[in-house]
């Protein structure tokens, strides 16, 4: 009996240990996973192939046994490509941000959102989030004020600590802006299987069906790439407001510099504030499960070929006017806008 005890114990631990294989979930779920789809991979390691090697070797050469030392050894394999779009996502991170966008659902209280008409000549629109659940509440909060912002010489976007989120949340804005934008993004999906059924997936209910038909076709004839286009809704020219702010920080990531770099087109428009987060060479993110119910990790599906080469990601973008970090930003673009002349 005892020894039937014994077999079972050693039983119990392997399949524990099984369950648990962190180096197994880091070569595969992980290392494996990035290798053969993200859109940045073969142009990072092409440039630091030595670097990538040791970093490589450094993180798979020892058994992994615990979860802690798992995610340190994941997040240094990850933090070589310097890659923001790139990072592991706990279950309980989702939980709470669910929680709190149901808490904002149910009390039609959305934080981070905000208008107001400072005075007769500026109008302030502050947007904190790009992401998808906010698009009809910054369709609402643009919708309710489009006539008071009109009214006004003036207007100052404040995208400080908007950490991007759905390209169709960020159309709206450009109302404001000069309509001889260039009225299109190209991306470029990077084929793989992996990249096709996420790709698919995610946009399986919106409107970008006949593209999503598209990857598969293409996908049989050129096993690498497919080129997608985002229009910009335009609109006709608005006589106010006149000059637009478009306040950043260094937490102004994503969607939120996609949206920047295409309003500093406009000869209304000036950026101001601190250099943004540097995250737009890749983009479409989807989180894939690394341990079922706990962990995920976060990748990038496409690579932005508007940016003319300009490696965007490596600093960010400059603002036109670098603002003070010790006084309050708002007053300080208030207090430029007001000295330029009509």
């Amino acid at each position: 009996m005892k020894y039937i005890l014994l077999v079972l114990v050693v039983l119990k631990s392997h399949l524990a240990y099984c369950q648990t294989n962190y180096n197994y979930l880091l070569n595969n779920h992980i290392i494996t996973n990035i290798e053969n789809n993200y859109p940045g991979y073969k142009a990072k390691v092409d440039a630091k192939p030595i670097y990538y090697n040791f970093i490589k070797h450094l993180t798979t050469k020892d058994s992994i046994t615990s979860y802690s030392d798992f995610l340190y050894k994941a997040k240094l394999y990850i933090s070589f490509f310097e890659e923001k779009h790139i990072y592991l996502v706990e279950q309980t991170t989702r939980d709470d941000v669910h929680k709190k966008q149901e808490r904002q659902e149910s009390s039609q209280q959305f934080d981070g959102f905000e208008f107001k008409a400072i005075d007769k000549d500026f109008s302030y629109l502050k947007i904190q989030s790009f992401d998808k659940f906010y698009e009809n509440e910054i369709e609402s909060l643009i919708t309710k004020n489009f006539n008071s912002i009109r009214k006004r010489k003036y207007l100052i976007i404040d995208l400080r600590d908007n950490g991007g989120g759905d390209w169709d949340c960020i159309v709206p804005l450009t109302l404001f802006f000069s309509p001889s934008l260039v009225p299109e993004i190209e991306f470029e999906l990077y084929i793989s299987k992996d990249n096709i059924e996420a790709y698919n997936t995610k946009h399986s209910t919106s409107i970008d069906k006949e593209v999503t038909k598209a990857v598969f076709k293409i996908s049989r004839e050129h096993p690498f790439t497919i080129k997608r286009f985002l229009g910009i809704r335009s609109a006709h020219p608005f006589k106010k407001p006149k000059y637009v702010a478009l306040l950043v920080n260094e937490n102004t990531t994503s969607a939120a510099e996609i949206i920047t770099l295409y309003a500093k087109q406009s000869i209304k428009v000036k950026i101001f504030g601190s250099i943004t987060a540097g995250a737009v060479n890749y983009g479409d993110i989807i989180e894939k499960p690394v341990i079922a119910n706990r962990l995920y990790i976060a990748m990038p599906l496409v690579t932005n070929l508007s940016l003319n080469q300009n490696d965007v990601d490596a600093g960010g973008i400059t603002p036109d006017f670098l603002l003070n970090k010790s006084d309050d930003f708002l007053l300080q673009t208030i207090s430029i806008m007001k000295h330029w002349k009509d």
